[in-house]
């Protein structure tokens, strides 16, 4: 029932916005909140559909901080390969590449954000051979993901921001892997 009254309010805003036309209006503050709400109940809904606890929820809440933290930590290692003129230490670059792509995968399990379309293939993620620009662009894609005001600001409720950390998160598991394998086969 709360669920199908979530859906509506969502149809109702969207349909209201839609009908608006081009003229930027200005945003009403309560409507504002009210989206603010049902966007946090949504969230609240989809952590609520797991099983668990209120331990499981910290537990939760620890990883996601974490992965969070960890991920910045190996884009640090990942941009520091890349800024030294010695050539690239495949082992050290798979190994890091290999703990971006779990860490964000564990992310993407626990932020139960939406979940993007699908994009069509042309639009995939640079050829893994060439390492470097590889590497940069993922940098570009984790930098995107932390510092999306979603993640990285409290009392932030955005379906268009939680589309887009989902976009960088699925574009980050896909490309570690793919630099993982490249590294991998250069070892």
């Amino acid at each position: 029932m709360r669920l199908g009254a979530i859906i509506f309010a969502l149809v109702l805003f969207a349909g209201a916005a839609y009908g608006q036309g081009t003229p930027p209006r200005r945003e009403d503050p309560l409507q504002r909140k009210l989206q603010s709400v049902v966007q946090l109940e949504m969230l609240e809904a989809a952590m609520t559909r797991r099983p668990g606890t209120s331990t499981n929820r910290n537990t939760t809440l620890t990883e996601v901080k974490e992965d969070f933290w960890r991920i910045q930590l190996a884009n640090d290692d990942l941009n520091s390969s890349l800024s030294s003129q010695a050539p690239i230490d495949s082992r050290l670059i798979s190994k890091t590449a290999a703990e971006i792509r779990t860490r964000a995968k564990r992310l993407k399990e626990n932020l139960a954000l939406p979940r993007p379309e699908k994009e069509s293939k042309s639009q995939k993620a640079p050829a893994a051979a060439d390492l470097r620009s590889s590497i940069a662009t993922l940098s570009k894609l984790i930098d995107s993901f932390v510092s999306n005001p979603m993640l990285s600001q409290k009392h932030v409720v955005d379906a268009s921001l939680s589309l887009q950390a989902s976009r960088n998160l699925e574009n980050i598991i896909s490309l570690s892997g793919e630099i993982k394998k490249t590294a991998a086969k250069r070892d």
